[in-house]
């Protein structure tokens, strides 16, 4: 019982404020279209950890075109006050600049919103941008994840959404707070971030290299004979992508958006056992620039299999 109370203890230690900014939230102006310069659409997806520490990306349509950008920020939950800017291009229209937003949590009639300004970030935003030398009012409302796919823009940021690090609040918004529930977490989180060190001692050896233009990849991974229980995590850069995926007989489609912040790639297998009947074996294949490749995987407990990607500017 003891024991039980410390791990409960130690669970809401870690939600020091009850609203989780995690998610998709919607500037729509008040539902219509955007008309001209002075109108914005735009949504911003957020991922905040238990310390406060928020990343994500925005997606705008202003000036009769688009951008996105990579964010990073805090949320001040003394203060009720979320500070995020852009930091990384994903794609910029010639009159769009990286943003700086301050906006406020609130709650209203079972929504949630965050509401505040945005201002250009850097001179750049000043001299080129409309609206560069003002603040722009914005009120995101936080849309339900069932209605996500319904978003416009949604589609854009998905793909770069599905790279973000694995979030240690991400599950935990169910029924709390059994105590079952509550250690069987602690246990769970725990176990990703031992695998992901441990990880690092193992050999990793390099499966094939490919000079790309496109960042997107598309894989398939099955068991290419015997299903026997083998499970794998994949990394991308280093950064966890999936953990402790089943192989099975039935091929398993997964989408990976290679990150614009670096041009050399590397996508790691690791396996997490070795099944009934060692090593570890998973059957590849997988398309880049409309070229389809297909491989045989060998891992183990001492050894991490990587592809590289390379991507070709030219």
């Amino acid at each position: 019982m003891v024991i039980r109370c410390i791990l409960t203890f130690f669970f809401f230690c870690g939600l020091s404020h009850a609203q989780d900014l995690s998610g998709l939230w919607v500037h729509d102006i008040n539902g219509t279209d955007p008309v001209g310069f002075n109108q914005i659409y735009a949504i911003i997806y957020l991922d905040e950890d238990d310390s406060g520490n928020v990343k994500g990306y925005t997606y705008d349509y202003h000036a009769g075109s688009t951008c996105s950008f990579y964010l990073e920020g805090d949320y001040d939950p003394e203060k009720n006050r979320l500070i995020v800017a852009n930091t990384k291009k994903i794609n910029k229209a010639l009159l769009h600049a990286r943003g700086r937003y301050k906006l406020s949590y609130e709650v209203s009639e079972d929504e949630e919103f965050l509401i505040g300004r945005a201002r250009q970030k850097g001179i750049h935003g000043f001299v080129l941008s409309f609206g560069g030398l003002f603040s722009v009012p914005l009120k995101y409302r936080k849309i339900k994840s069932e209605n996500f796919e319904d978003i416009k823009g949604y589609d854009k940021l998905k793909p770069y959404i599905d790279t973000l690090e694995v979030n240690s609040k991400k599950e935990l918004k169910v029924d709390l707070p059994l105590e079952e529930t509550t250690i069987d977490y602690i246990k769970e989180t725990r176990e990703v971030i031992e695998f992901t060190k441990e990880k690092e001692n193992r050999k990793n050896e390099l499966i094939s290299s490919h000079k790309v233009t496109s960042r997107k990849i598309t894989m398939e991974i099955f068991d290419n004979s015997r299903q026997d229980g083998d499970r794998i995590s994949i990394y991308i850069n280093d950064r966890l992508f999936t953990y402790n995926l089943e192989v099975t007989l039935d091929p398993k489609t997964i989408e990976l958006m290679l990150p614009e912040d670096q041009n050399v790639h590397k996508v790691s297998f690791v396996a997490n056992n070795v099944g009934r009947v060692p090593p570890n074996t998973a059957k590849i294949k997988y398309k880049v620039d409309g070229i389809s490749y297909e491989l045989v995987l060998f891992t183990n407990l001492n050894l991490n299999k990587y592809l590289e990607f390379v991507i070709d500017k030219e």
